[in-house]
């Protein structure tokens, strides 16, 4: 049987790596993107099972990323990752 892919999307690259290990650790496959221009790109080519995204990274916000992979892949199940102190709730609902 083969592991779930899951997407991490994280520009830390000590966070992304901490991610990596865990998920490794259980046994999933993992992905990593450090923007959203290879976060979609990765989404596109090697659909993953899962996308743990970040909300703020260098090239564009997790929002933006959320919307653009909801036209591609609109069942892709997508987890909203962030350490901002007053996460905008509705928009990330709003993003997909």
């Amino acid at each position: 049987m083969t592991a779930a892919l899951i997407l991490v999307v994280e520009d830390n690259g000590a966070t992304r790596k901490m991610m990596r290990l865990t998920l490794q650790a259980e046994g999933y496959s993992v992905l990593e993107a450090e923007d959203g221009k290879s976060a979609l790109r990765l989404a596109t080519e090697q659909s993953p099972a899962l996308v743990l995204l970040d909300c703020k990274l260098p090239d564009m916000d997790g929002f933006e990323i959320a919307r653009r992979l909801r036209t591609v892949a609109p069942s892709l199940p997508i987890v909203a990752v962030t350490g901002w102190a007053q996460a905008d709730e509705a928009r990330m609902l709003t993003a997909g």
